[in-house]
């Protein structure tokens, strides 16, 4: 009967996690968008190429960028994988099954450590349910970190040989993805050695081999593809436009669980020692901590309703409102998100545009654009891009940048051709994001002005979404 009823909570932790990860998916299936939302999926689908040597681009200096790919568990993960289902499926399965076996393991994690059926299956709902959690199983490699991760602490506490050397096995990958991921785990780890002290040398161990780990392959303090926002809490919080945020109902829920904790401080003194990593992790990685911060968020909040679950009530009406205006206040902040990034970049129209140019044009051809189209031009048309994502973290590569934004706000079309000549640039790409703001604030603004001379620029491709401009070199060249 106690593994039937275990059979049964984790076939709906499985079903509860799916649909929160596929409904933004669907909503852009529904819009008539096949494409995978979001740079990050790009980024990695060319790091696994670059893997087997497949990748078609060959960047010279001073476009090089092979130095700023960190290949990771997650790369030789999707290039084993595509290699047999193709890449596209590989990209939108394997976070997806990471997510899955993410809510599994979470749950069975809180069991293990003697919580109730309530908590932990609230804790799971909750965590499913958060904005951050969705784009993190969705878009990036964080999805596999945070499995592995979830599998080392799980085996970490079955109290087993066996389980030493799988858990050692699972957090030495996962901390290969970046020193924030192996401190992430040697905190963990140090924590609950102090709680719990016959799990001390096994700890010791563990993290030894952790450090071992991320010294054969050393990564970034934190692995960031992305420009981190100069007001880290907005981003935080999915309601006011966040992508890796939470809801303000359910940061409102764990506020209240981390006050209720914090009166019995000493049982939850190794949480509290993960989440001050946390919030120290907060500087470096703004908003995109929560992605793993969010497990004890949702712990905290399934406390505070748990607590709510069993207060006596006045009349129990109340407290069905209660409970009713919460879930809705829940699910509207998922609903609402899941809208937002359905509508993320790139669409049909740019996939379309790009496979259109990759077959029209030569193999050594350089696209300028805003660097947010790096990865779908490389991985579309499997041209060069000028910039990319990958380059705003690096020094080298700012002059290229600095050429990037004079181009694109030229008013001279010396200076234009100046630039476009000085990296052999043969295309440029604009996108409708790039005119309604990324890069211009109004029409006819520098380079769009400049577009108009039929004898230096021609228009090679033409849709809503994108154009595509052919540069004509000087016939003296």
């Amino acid at each position: 009967m106690k593994n039937e009823k275990r059979i049964l909570n984790i076939i709906s932790i499985i079903m509860v996690v799916t649909v929160f990860i596929i409904l933004p998916q669907l909503m852009r299936l529904n819009d008539g968008n096949a494409t995978i939302m979001g740079e990050e999926p790009y980024y990695h689908a060319l790091a696994a190429e670059s893997i087997g040597g497949k990748s078609s681009i060959q960047r010279e200096p001073p476009l090089s960028s092979d130095e700023y790919i960190h290949i990771t568990p997650y790369h030789l993960l999707i290039a084993g994988t595509s290699n047999i289902t193709g890449m596209d499926f590989a990209l939108r399965m394997i976070p997806l099954i990471c997510g899955i076996f993410s809510g599994v393991l979470f749950f069975l994690i809180l069991k293990r450590l003697g919580l109730n059926d309530f908590i932990s299956k609230a804790s799971v709902v909750l965590l499913a349910s958060a904005p951050v959690f969705v784009f993190s199983f969705i878009a990036t490699q964080d999805s596999f970190a945070i499995v592995l991760s979830l599998a080392g602490a799980y085996f970490f506490l079955k109290n087993k040989r066996f389980g030493v050397i799988l858990s050692a096995l699972f957090f030495g990958l996962a901390s290969m993805f970046s020193l924030f991921n192996m401190l992430l785990i040697i905190v963990s780890l140090l924590a609950f050695s102090f709680s719990q002290k016959k799990m001390q040398r096994r700890s010791m161990f563990l993290m030894m081999i952790s450090l071992i780990a991320y010294s054969i392959n050393p990564g970034p303090i934190f692995y960031n593809l992305f420009m981190l926002s100069p007001n880290a809490l907005k981003q935080a919080i999915s309601d006011i436009g966040g992508i890796l945020g939470i809801g303000i109902f359910y940061a409102i829920l764990a506020l209240i669980g981390f006050a209720l904790t914090w009166k019995d401080i000493g049982k939850y003194k190794a949480v509290y020692a993960v989440l001050a990593f946390f919030a120290a992790g907060f500087y470096f990685a703004g908003s995109h901590i929560l992605m793993y911060a969010n497990f004890i968020i949702a712990f905290l909040a399934a406390v505070a309703l748990e607590r709510l679950n069993q207060r006596k009530w006045d009349m129990q009406m109340i407290k069905n409102f209660t409970f009713f205006i919460i879930a809705c206040g829940i699910l509207f902040s998922f609903i609402s998100y899941s809208a937002r990034i359905s509508l993320m970049p790139p669409n049909q129209e740019i996939e379309e545009g790009l496979i259109w140019l990759g077959d029209n044009s030569r193999e050594d051809s350089i696209v300028a654009s805003h660097y947010s189209n790096g990865y779908y031009i490389e991985y579309y048309s499997r041209l060069e891009a000028l910039i990319d994502s990958s380059m705003l973290h690096h020094e080298r590569p700012e002059s290229v940048f600095l050429d990037a934004y004079d181009l694109f706000h030229a008013t001279e079309m010396g200076r234009a051709r100046a630039i476009i000549e000085r990296y052999d640039i043969k295309y440029i790409m604009i996108t409708d994001d790039m005119v309604r703001g990324d890069v211009w604030q109004e029409d006819g603004e520098g380079l769009l002005r400049l577009l108009d001379n039929k004898e230096v620029f021609s228009m090679a491709y033409d849709s809503d979404e994108i154009e595509v401009w052919r540069y004509i070199e000087p016939l003296s060249q």
